[in-house]
């Protein structure tokens, strides 16, 4: 929070000088002398780009932390604003100091390049949309892969280990129900399944403990668990079809 206040606080100056610099600049260039029609049009686009500029920085400030596929579409935003100052800039100078167009004509230049830039704002909106939905989906996939990961690392553990054959088959029941379960989650289950993950990655830590120095009476504890975990992976793919 501290760090997106302080990069935000950063911004906001920047933008503040930049609305000083342009008002300074219209001034200083005659503009509000030699063509006081133009003056409200130039400073009123001038500072929408700016403002554009700045809103898409403090947007992209509080998304960087995603980060993944939505820098795809964050960058869309950034290359939109960016053209459009741009854009303005050449339209105040070309149009209003070197050739000297009417006002009605220079407000509809403005107006068409609002228009543009309206649409390829739209254009990026869907691109940002698009990778968001990328984003959740690789996160969402993500729990049963994990899981894949824990249980195979433990299940190779105990291959070939006389005194881990129960325990063996145990695990390859789970793993076989963690293969067959829907890789793809809802957001209402991530709390369990966060639970479900943190759970066996202590179970597989604690296998490979029980590796080192075998005891009988751990393997009562290992099932008790392994079957709470069979319970609790079965009530989330019941739950998860209900919700789909």
């Amino acid at each position: 929070m501290n760090k997106f206040r302080l990069n935000a606080g950063i911004w906001t100056f920047i933008y503040v000088c930049m609305l000083v610099l342009t008002i300074a600049l219209l001034f200083l260039i005659g503009l509000p002398f030699s063509r006081p029609g133009h003056l409200w049009i130039s400073l009123g686009a001038l500072v929408l780009a700016e403002t554009a500029v700045y809103s898409t920085a403090l947007f992209g400030i509080a998304t960087q932390k995603r980060g993944g596929s939505i820098s795809i579409g964050l960058s869309a935003f950034v290359t939109v604003s960016t053209l459009y100052l741009i854009a303005v800039a050449v339209i105040v100078i070309l149009f209003s100091l070197l050739f000297d167009i009417s006002v009605l004509s220079y407000s509809l230049i403005h107006l068409i390049v609002i228009a543009i830039a309206g649409i390829a704002v739209g254009m990026a909106s869907f691109a940002f949309h698009k990778s968001v939905q990328d984003d959740n989906a690789t996160s969402q996939t993500q729990f049963v892969q994990s899981m894949l990961h824990v249980l195979r690392d433990s299940v190779r553990q105990l291959q070939g280990k006389e005194e881990g054959k129960q325990l063996f088959r145990e695990l390859e029941q789970l793993e076989e129900k963690v293969r067959f379960s829907d890789p793809v989650s809802h957001t209402t289950m991530l709390e369990v399944e966060h639970h479900l993950l943190g759970e066996m990655e202590k179970l597989a830590a604690d296998i490979r403990e029980y590796m080192k120095q075998p005891i009988q009476e751990e393997i009562d504890s290992f099932d008790r668990r392994i079957r709470d975990l069979s319970i609790i992976l079965t009530d989330r793919n019941e739950k998860l079809l209900q919700r789909k």
